[in-house]
């Protein structure tokens, strides 16, 4: 799902309209922390922050490989500095109910 931190890709949004519902939104730490209620196991996944920086080289032969080393590029950061997560521009999350 994306997400709704970078204000860069808000302001693309924002320009954009026509390529979402008018009904969906951008996940935010308030969603998280909903999810986190009912899923307490919840993790979170993030992607897609330097590599963002690939998408004018879209037609680049070596596009996918640049792709690739920025990708590379996020997990490190993401691993080191975890307050940058949230930038990513996707995040998956994976949780389960509670047993009773």
């Amino acid at each position: 799902e994306p997400t709704g931190h970078n204000p860069f890709i808000n302001t693309y949004r924002r320009f954009t309209p026509d390529q979402r519902t008018p009904d969906e939104h951008p996940l935010v730490q308030r969603d998280f922390d909903i999810y986190r209620a009912h899923f307490p196991d919840l993790t979170l996944e993030f992607f897609h922050l330097a590599s963002l920086l690939a998408l004018p080289a879209l037609k680049w032969k070596r596009f996918e490989s640049l792709v690739d080393t920025l990708e590379g590029a996020d997990r490190r950061a993401f691993a080191r500095f975890p307050s940058l997560r949230k930038y990513g521009w996707m995040v998956v999350g994976d949780g389960h109910l509670p047993r009773s």
